[in-house]
């Protein structure tokens, strides 16, 4: 706006901002919300311009809804991959058709080696970021790295071990490294990429004389996924007498979902020529009630006696698995009452 020299976000969970969840003043016509937000949430928000002298009104409100997590594994076809006995590096693709935000990844592989302190590997992803996993386990603590045969391990952010744990184990079992680690680089790094496309995995021998092969490897891959909205089963006209009242039942209102108690309706606005009730309390702006609620017939709507024969609320709708459905509007209209004089 002009002569603005910031602006003012707010966020709320409820329309109301009586909470305010985040709060920024930048000075361009952007912002990042930077406290962390729940998975399917429902945010709302409003702006305004301000300078030292003055500041405007706050704009309308407006929403966004978070995805949800989903996780998926994708395993890698066409194994064993050899490694051969020459120093070299071998590559094994994977391709991954889902398209989700990442937020965390986890490797699994099963390496048949016998020399793994031989070995190194890498994965990239399909943006073209390449990241280390680990890298002659061993070495430095003894030149050659560790003699021991073959590694089954996982390796994600979260585990508890750490990459110099991986890189310091060498049993006289086989195989001779398995359990959880971090990867050297972590997979971090990946986060907000798409996962959709071509991963690599590299393994590079660097000596000689000791081959193997990769075994299994696969992906664990977990992101943002789009919610789907949540569904209306009714949404219908409600017919209330001038200046009497009417239950607002689930023949005229009824989200999808069980149970009813997290069916959970959010008002957005308020009739103009009535009031809602909601069991004895007049509700405002922000105000939540249940499809229960509404089984119970606790949802009244009272016409003012006004002339005017049409009303409507606005709300949201959120169902039982995180659906969203964002701005619906429940009408009403007002039958007059007519007078029959005697003759």
């Amino acid at each position: 706006m002009p002569n603005a020299s910031e602006y003012l976000v707010e966020v709320s969970e409820l329309p109301d901002f009586n909470s305010i969840f985040a709060t920024g003043t930048p000075t361009t016509n952007s912002w990042q919300v930077s406290t962390p937000c729940a998975s399917l949430g429902v945010y709302y928000w409003r702006v305004r311009a301000q300078n030292p002298c003055s500041q405007s009104a706050f704009s309308q409100i407006f929403a966004f809804h978070l995805g949800g997590i989903g996780c998926q594994t994708f395993n890698a076809t066409g194994l064993p991959l050899t490694i051969p006995l020459v120093a070299t590096s071998v590559t094994k693709t994977l391709n991954v058709p889902a398209n989700l935000s990442i937020s965390s990844v986890q490797t699994s592989m099963n390496i048949d080696h016998s020399y793994v302190g031989d070995l190194s590997a890498e994965l990239t992803s399909p943006q073209g970021t390449t990241l280390q996993i680990f890298d002659r386990p061993g070495v430095p603590a003894s030149s050659f790295g560790c003699e021991g045969d073959d590694i089954t391990a996982n390796f994600a952010d979260s585990y508890t071990n750490s990459a110099m744990v991986f890189e310091n184990t060498c049993s006289g079992a086989t195989p001779t490294i398995s359990g959880n680690f971090k990867p050297m680089a972590p997979f971090a790094g990946f986060n907000s990429q798409s996962s959709q496309g071509n991963w690599s995995l590299k393994i590079t021998d660097s000596y000689d004389d000791d081959g193997g092969a990769l075994l299994n490897w696969s992906l664990d891959i977990c992101g943002l996924v789009a919610s789907p909205s949540a569904v209306l089963l009714k949404n219908d006209v409600l017919t209330v007498p001038q200046g009497q009242s009417e239950i607002v039942s689930q023949t005229y209102l009824q989200g999808q979902g069980t149970p009813a108690n997290e069916v959970v309706f959010t008002l957005l606005s308020l009739p103009v020529n009535g009031n809602l009730i909601l069991g004895i309390d007049v509700p405002v702006v922000g105000t939540t009630f249940t499809q229960a609620d509404i089984d119970a017939g606790l949802l009244t709507y009272q016409h003012d006696g006004s002339m005017t024969t049409t009303d409507e609320f606005e709300f949201d709708m959120t169902d039982n698995v995180g659906s969203w459905l964002h701005a619906q509007f429940f009408t009403s209209t007002s039958s007059k009452t007519r007078w029959r004089l005697p003759p």
